[in-house]
């Protein structure tokens, strides 16, 4: 394995660790908003 070819998967690691990240933080926010509507 080459040098370029070990940094490009580590760079689509990241992308996909960043995409769940994102995915969490949407799905988080979006059940706070319900919860806190359902208690008004």
């Amino acid at each position: 394995m080459t040098k370029q070819e070990s940094s490009s998967a580590e760079q689509s690691k990241d992308w996909k660790s960043v995409l769940i990240e994102i995915i969490v933080k949407i799905f988080t926010l979006g059940f706070y908003h319900i919860e806190k509507y359902k208690k008004k």
